[in-house]
């Protein structure tokens, strides 16, 4: 998904609908996941 977003402008991000809830969760998703793919996906 990040991947996606990244493409996507500014003004399109804002008008993604997304819950607390989830947003939470995609942060806890990085976190928990490993440096090297956090690395690869900033790439």
């Amino acid at each position: 998904m990040t991947k996606k977003i990244n493409k996507m402008s500014h003004k399109e991000q804002d008008n993604i609908p997304v819950s607390h809830e989830e947003f939470d969760r995609a942060i806890k998703a990085l976190l928990n996941s490993p440096p090297r793919k956090i690395r690869k996906g900033k790439k």
